[in-house]
């Protein structure tokens, strides 16, 4: 049986790059009756470089192929009713940044990664299983940088994979990867 559903529950958990495997920062997500939200804590950033904070919602994890939930269930596994949003975005001023932002159920408004995850929405803030990645975009170029700010896929010409078998720091105009992640397991 799940908690209370009018109990406001709070986890902390690491944020690790993709790449090295270290801890470079710590995400707090807040779950109550309605809402979630996160402040997302991170270093190891190239300052004047563009990031997205992304969600990453299933909302059935019990339907996960693994545990915890993988992109394969992201891309692959609709049975999760699984949906990613753009959470927020901006560019780096330093190596360390934070970002804030707060998800109402039942929210489709966001822009999606996907546009056929538009319906799903967050159903149970209580009961779904929520990642956070960032994503970079690399270096801004004028004439895209509020897509870059805004959309999962603005400026991108070259997307390193998702499941690390090309990742690399984007550094270059037009190149974009997640680069950082945090879990956060539905609460037992």
């Amino acid at each position: 049986m799940g908690p209370d559903p009018v109990e406001t529950i709070t986890t902390t958990n690491d944020v690790v790059d993709r790449i090295t495997k270290e801890v470079v920062g710590i995400s707090t997500l807040v779950r109550s009756k309605g809402q979630i939200s996160v402040t997302f804590e991170t270093t190891n950033l190239i300052p004047g470089h563009i990031y997205n904070l992304i969600w990453v919602i299933y909302n059935n994890p019990e339907e996960c192929l693994e545990d915890p939930c993988t992109f394969g269930d992201l891309y692959y596994n609709l049975a999760t009713l699984p949906v990613a949003y753009i959470a927020t975005g901006q560019v780096a001023a330093s190596s360390s940044v934070t970002f804030k932002a707060v998800l109402e159920e039942g929210d489709i408004t966001k822009q999606t990664i996907r546009a056929d995850m538009t319906s799903f929405g967050l159903r149970d803030a209580y009961k779904a299983e929520i990642q956070f990645g960032l994503r970079s975009h690399g270096p801004p170029i004028p004439s895209q940088q509020q897509l870059q700010l805004t959309t999962y896929s603005g400026g991108c010409t070259v997307n390193f994979s998702v499941s690390g078998n090309n990742l690399e720091v984007p550094d270059e105009e037009g190149e974009c990867a997640v680069i950082q992640e945090s879990i956060h397991k539905a609460p037992e």
